[in-house]
């Protein structure tokens, strides 16, 4: 599909996509020619072969990830001399319709006790219990960027209260929050939340945020949801609230290592709803990162570089 959207691009554009996972896969005397680096990660393509590139890539204007992470290629790109004055961007935006269904399908999977459900159909029996409802109930989201201020509109059309967390409380999209926290505020924050939403990007300063200390801090009756990056999440710390009550249910589509181990004691956990990173791996996932892609490919075409949504390389996101 990637190779389809090159091919349909180059036949629209004056441009030539040049594809390789290696630098010996490349001609020496093109590289001075190169004015746009995409990677490709989920393609195989390795970040490191970036920094072997740059010495000769002379006429370099911008840099792309086609994923939305990016936390091997702002490593990379660190090293790399004079990149903080290139426009770095990603695919943010491409897949949060996905990600914010996904999270809806875990608030419902708990709030509607669907195990509850599922085991009373396997054991045919009829249990008239109470129905919960969403309406009323706090979600709170780790991280207030795209990712929550997408799904913040099915929030408020199912009737829930939405706070946020983020470094800055005037940030961009703060007014789409009844409230808006800052990291220092963490505890208190998650304490009044009955839904707590990770979406937070994978830095120094987001590892391992969400640890003992935080779950503790949250409601028994609260559900922890990770949708950003698995390192944010001391997974030890998550499986034993999980399994002392400390909270009450987990969803995770996001995991410091990937594939998770099958020695994974988060395997055991009844009250945990896991996927295997595929919230957006979605049939139309290259479609929609290639879309992001051609927005900012415009943006470049018109010297519009500034009006890009970039990568912060300091930040790492």
């Amino acid at each position: 599909v990637l190779q389809k959207c090159m091919n349909e691009h180059s036949a629209s554009q004056p441009v030539e996509y040049l594809v390789a996972n290696s630098v010996d896969q490349l001609e020496p005397g093109r590289l001075g020619d190169i004015n746009v680096v995409i990677h490709a990660v989920f393609a195989g393509g390795k970040a490191a072969i970036i920094q072997e590139l740059w010495p000769s890539l002379k006429q370099l204007e911008w840099v792309h990830s086609l994923s939305t992470g990016v936390d091997g290629l702002v490593p990379v790109l660190r090293q790399c001399d004079g990149s903080s004055q290139t426009p770095v961007t990603n695919a943010k935006g491409a897949f949060n319709r996905s990600l914010a269904e996904w999270c809806i399908t875990a608030f419902l999977h708990f709030n509607k006790q669907i195990p509850r459900v599922m085991q009373n159909k396997k054991d045919k029996t009829w249990d008239k219990f109470i129905m919960n409802e969403l309406a009323g109930a706090t979600v709170g989201f780790l991280g207030f960027g795209s990712i929550a201020q997408s799904t913040v509109p099915i929030c408020r059309a199912l009737g829930m209260k939405v706070i946020g967390l983020r470094r800055r409380k005037d940030g961009p999209g703060s007014e789409l929050a009844d409230e808006i926290y800052t990291f220092e505020e963490l505890d208190e924050f998650v304490g009044l939340c009955d839904f707590v939403v990770c979406t937070l990007p994978a830095t120094a300063n987001t590892y391992h945020l969400c640890h003992a200390k935080t779950f503790e801090a949250m409601k028994s009756s609260a559900i922890f949801v990770s949708i950003g990056r698995g390192t944010c999440v001391n997974e030890e710390d998550l499986e034993v609230a999980l399994n002392t009550g400390t909270i009450a249910g987990a969803a995770l589509d996001v995991f410091e290592r990937e594939p998770l181990s099958s020695k994974s004691g988060l395997w055991n956990c009844e009250n945990l709803l896991l996927t295997a990173h595929n919230a957006d791996n979605t049939e139309s996932y290259m479609n929609d990162t290639w879309r992001v892609y051609l927005e900012n490919f415009e943006l470049l075409s018109n010297h519009q570089t500034d009006q890009m949504s970039t990568i912060d390389l300091e930040a790492g996101y």
